[in-house]
């Protein structure tokens, strides 16, 4: 992989893990979230796409061109009901759901 393509990643992945902390959701109520997943897995390029895996879970495969084993992610997107200490700015923004900027985003990414 290139030095081109890793920051192309890099910024990528700072752009999703920013959103999901902006806008937070609780477990089973995370439609938003699974919405945005869903988008971002399409533009990979992914095999196959299901939606809504137990309420809001996403699976996606991905076939490589060989026979051999075979890897499983599992992460989770839900946010979690505490309460920030650190400053208002640095908070998650106020969400539709009951999570509102009580919620911090428990994502493995």
């Amino acid at each position: 992989m290139s030095a081109r393509v890793s920051a192309a990643l890099f910024e990528d992945l700072v752009r999703y893990r920013r959103h999901f902390h902006a806008h937070p959701e609780l477990s089973l109520v995370e439609f938003e979230t699974a919405r945005f997943i869903e988008r971002a897995l399409r533009g990979f390029g992914f095999d196959a796409i299901r939606t809504g895996v137990g309420t809001t879970g996403i699976l996606a495969t991905l076939r490589g061109g060989k026979p051999g084993p075979v890897t499983l992610l599992r992460a989770d997107m839900d946010g979690l009901p505490v309460e920030e200490l650190n400053e208002p700015n640095e908070r998650g923004l106020a969400d539709r759901t009951s999570c509102k900027s009580r919620c911090r985003a428990g994502r493995s990414v």
